[in-house]
Parts: structure tokens; C-alpha cells; sequence
């Protein structure tokens, strides 16, 4: 009896291992990446260039916006985000000069995790 106990939880403990590893596997794989937006204000700082600004972080050269955005969101955030861009905003938009009131003429694009849209969300951006 004592046997046929230990082979069932042996049994109920692999299955459930087993259940658990191919749902972490199938996360992985679905994690898909989108691309998000961030739309800067006339004469306001970014918040990744804020940080910058702070020295919260030290390059060895000069970086790029994208180098400080990445790692930015990466340190922060734990968010790893890849393909950085900036757009311009199409000529037909809407332009002004008023600090905090009016964009810039350019928007920021990058690719994101999916899993990570809704807080890339609250923090600012939209998905593309």
C-alpha cells in the first residue's frame, strides 16, 4: 500500500511539473513584440533624458536617444525594448510652439514586449 501511495504522489508531482514547464514554454513564445509610441511635448524633457540628466546611469561615449531610452526602461522598468526610432509627425499634423501644450514635430517609436503594453501604457505611450 505504502508503495502504491508514494508511486501516485511521485506520479501527481511529475505531471504537475510537467503541466507547468510547457505553460512557462508557451508564454515564452507567445510574448510577441508590438510597437508602441511616444509623442514629447514642446520644451519638456523625456523622462529617460531626465534620468540622463541626473547621472543615474554613465556611458563610456556620448549615447544615442535609443541607447538612453533602452536603458531607461531596462533599469527602470525591466523592460526590454529594441528598434528605436524617431518619426517625424506627418506634414499634414497639427504644429504649434507652446511648451507643454504642443508636441514636437517628432514622435518616438519602439518595439515592446506584448506582455509589457499595458504599463509601457501608463507610462506615457500607445500602441501603434
Amino acid at each position: 500500500m505504502e508503495k502504491k501511495a508514494f508511486f501516485l504522489i511521485a506520479l501527481i508531482l511529475f505531471l504537475a511539473f510537467s503541466a507547468g514547464c510547457s505553460l512557462i514554454g508557451r508564454h515564452a513564445k507567445t510574448d510577441e513584440k508590438v510597437w508602441i509610441k511616444y509623442q514629447p511635448m514642446q520644451c519638456e524633457s523625456t523622462p529617460w533624458m531626465k534620468w540622463y540628466a541626473e547621472g543615474s546611469i554613465k556611458f563610456f561615449k556620448q549615447p544615442t536617444d535609443g541607447q538612453i531610452i533602452i536603458a531607461y526602461y531596462s533599469n527602470l522598468y525591466n523592460i526590454t525594448l529594441s528598434n528605436y526610432s524617431a518619426v517625424m509627425n506627418p506634414p499634414d499634423s497639427a504644429t504649434c510652439q507652446a511648451c507643454t501644450v504642443c508636441p514636437t514635430q517628432y514622435f518616438v517609436r519602439v518595439s515592446a514586449p506584448s506582455s509589457a503594453l499595458l504599463r509601457m501604457e501608463r507610462l506615457g505611450w500607445q500602441k501603434m
